[in-house]
């Protein structure tokens, strides 16, 4: 965070190629059990608890997206917008579809990635050593 804030909170799966990136006056907050997917870009926003981010996406500026809330594949979610709990944000720039998300789609998200982490830490060992 050049000249910011990031936090990222517990169980929260930040994927492949994503950028966190923050400015001086708007933090970047991602929630517990989120699931950021590959090749996003967050920049200055908030992600609530339980929130589902689709690859390829981009949240800006002072956007909230709220919990249990998915951020489509390929969405991007324009500075100062707020997308509701359990809403669906599709296409770029974003629509916001209320009552469009699925809860079971983000508990297993989040599920797979915590059961990924147990087994890793189990099962995996040092080559060099």
């Amino acid at each position: 965070g050049d000249e910011g804030y990031i936090s990222v909170g517990a169980r929260t799966s930040i994927q492949d190629n994503s950028v966190l990136h923050t400015t001086p006056e708007w933090p970047t907050v991602v929630g517990d059990d989120c699931v950021i997917g590959h090749m996003v870009h967050l920049e200055g926003c908030t992600i609530e608890a339980g929130v589902l981010v689709g690859n390829m996406s981009v949240v800006l500026h002072r956007v909230i997206v709220r919990t249990g809330a998915i951020v489509a594949a390929n969405a991007v979610v324009l500075n100062d917008t707020e997308v509701p709990s359990r809403a669906l944000a599709v296409g770029t720039p974003a629509v916001i579809k209320a009552d469009r998300a699925r809860q079971s789609e983000i508990d297993r998200g989040v599920a797979s990635y915590v059961q990924r982490t147990a087994r890793y830490k189990a099962e995996l060992r040092r080559l060099d050593g």
